[in-house]
């Protein structure tokens, strides 16, 4: 198995889940994709695909690094916030992880706890990113 099939419906939910070689595999992508942007190439792999945003801590500087991101991959992004979804009037989290796992390739999460993260991961089979400050 390749080290990008290795990613494969991966989660991102601790660093503490990945290996060495996988944490500097990510980094030298990264890296390529950044050297491509400057070079103005376009590398828009995942043209076509959707991915959720869901911010429980607001931030300018990381909502449009991500959103920014994801439009240079060719994604369309989805930015909300629990208090404009139905989270706000007690929906459980597990149907709103099916719900976005149903439309979206993704999940983006800023939040407080590591548990929330936690168990929007247990209910989507796409991944779950967690964004720590």
């Amino acid at each position: 198995m390749s080290m990008k099939d290795r990613f494969q419906g991966k989660d991102y939910l601790t660093l503490m889940d990945w290996k060495p070689e996988e944490i500097k595999y990510i980094l030298d992508v990264s890296a390529d994709f950044k050297r491509q942007r400057m070079m103005k190439q376009r590398h828009d792999n995942l043209a076509g695909r959707t991915i959720a945003m869901v911010f429980e801590k607001a931030s300018t500087r990381t909502r449009f690094s991500f959103q920014a991101a994801i439009a240079h991959l060719g994604m369309q992004s989805f930015y909300s916030t629990p208090s404009t979804m139905q989270l706000s009037r007690g929906e459980p989290i597990k149907d709103t992880a099916r719900i976005l796992d149903r439309y979206c390739e993704g999940l983006v999460l800023r939040t407080f706890g590591q548990d929330v993260v936690e168990e929007y991961a247990a209910y989507m089979d796409s991944p779950v990113y967690q964004r720590l400050d």
